[in-house]
């Protein structure tokens, strides 16, 4: 409802399109959201498979804790799945700017918008997996290793909803050779911002409580947003930050 709204803002106001273009890009976008929840879903007893069943040999363990938080994401959480199609439609609505050629700044806001929810996503699994940090850790499993699940999930997730921005935007304004310079490569970046970020933040404060969590990605992943959008060192405040974070949680997520 929301890129709904954000939608009949930008035609309403900054580009005054024909009632077919909009009706064509509505359908488009109404079309492929749902997608996601065509997927391919467990059956038997993949689908009942619980912790129990989980075994982290080794030096595996991340890819493990990887594994089934992408099962949790993609496939069995609902709240999850409604935030990545609300992120996939912020990624096409970059295309509808390309084409109207409205500012620039229109689609690193949705960039921008497109990474939150991916982010939100993450957020909604963190609350999910501090139901039962015990078993974790009765199967060895670290603060650590929790940290770095995290951090590939979010380089995964990241990375995806940002390479999704680009190619909405050049498919969108390939017409109207909208790729001419380096600035498009920025809706990567600020896309995969609020993912990225997510593990400096996520025991900052009580991660049972999703909608703390949201307001503060929200506010931190705009405040690097706008700095990227503004120069391209700004990058380099993301490993900083990472960095530095990590040493002010130690151990959290067996004490949250």
């Amino acid at each position: 409802m929301c890129s709904a709204l954000l939608f009949y803002i930008i035609s309403r106001y900054i580009y005054q399109a024909s009632l077919e273009t909009i009706a064509t890009w509505i359908g488009f976008v109404f079309c492929i959201s749902p997608l996601a929840y065509l997927l391919p879903k467990g059956k038997g007893k993949e689908q009942n498979k619980t912790y129990r069943d989980i075994r982290f040999p080794g030096k595996s363990k991340e890819s493990h804790l990887v594994a089934w938080r992408l099962q949790q994401i993609l496939f069995r959480n609902p709240i999850t799945k409604v935030c990545l199609i609300a992120a996939f439609t912020f990624a096409m609505l970059c295309a509808v700017q390309a084409q109207t050629q409205t500012p620039f700044s229109i689609a690193i806001l949705l960039a921008l918008c497109s990474g939150y929810f991916v982010s939100a996503a993450l957020i909604f699994q963190i609350q999910d997996d501090m139901e039962h940090p015990w078993l974790e850790r009765h199967c060895g499993v670290s603060h650590d290793n929790i940290m770095r699940s995290y951090l590939f999930l979010g380089l995964i997730f990241g990375c995806g909803v940002g390479l999704l921005n680009l190619a909405a935007f050049t498919l969108g304004g390939i017409q109207n050779n909208t790729f001419q310079d380096l600035e498009p490569l920025k809706l990567v970046l600020i896309g995969a911002t609020p993912c990225l970020l997510l593990t400096a933040i996520m025991f900052q404060v009580d991660p049972k409580r999703p909608g703390i969590q949201l307001i503060t990605s929200f506010i931190i992943s705009l405040f690097i947003g706008t700095a990227i959008f503004a120069s391209w060192l700004s990058v380099l405040l993301i490993p900083v930050i990472i960095y530095y974070s990590h040493n002010y949680q130690k151990d959290a997520y067996f004490k949250s």
